[in-house]
């Protein structure tokens, strides 16, 4: 009876021992199964940092390309400016030579006439005077 309880304990330990075993082994598969997902999960995170500092300096590049832009804009509307100005003065400027222009060509004028009149009067004369 001691010998058959004996190999029942027995039996029922080994019995244990083998599901623990399977339990064990299940257990250490469930872990390599997630290292090997913390270390794809990792790689991923790694990836993704990188992505993100790539685009930050990228954004930062694009932020400092704009405004540089934005000041060579203002630049070329103040430029643009001033060459408007320049033109309006210009063209004043020209608008008073062409009134001037007009003004010495009606003396130059009035002084032929007045010059041709004057010939005439002393050819008149002189013919007058002949006879």
């Amino acid at each position: 009876v001691l010998v058959q309880q004996l190999q029942e304990s027995k039996d029922s330990y080994d019995l244990l021992n083998h599901e623990n075993k399977q339990k064990m082994d299940m257990a250490l598969n469930l872990l390599a199964e997630a290292r090997h997902y913390v270390g794809s999960l990792t790689e991923q995170v790694d990836q993704q940092q990188q992505q993100m500092e790539l685009v930050q300096t990228t954004t930062s590049s694009l932020h400092a390309q704009l405004d540089a832009t934005r000041q060579e804009l203002s630049l070329q509307r103040e430029r643009a400016k001033r060459f408007e100005m320049d033109t309006e003065q210009l063209q004043q400027k020209l608008q008073q030579q062409e009134i001037l222009l007009k003004h010495h060509r009606k003396v130059a004028a009035r002084r032929q006439k007045s010059s041709g009149t004057s010939q005439q009067a002393n050819a008149n004369n002189n013919n007058g005077n002949g006879e």
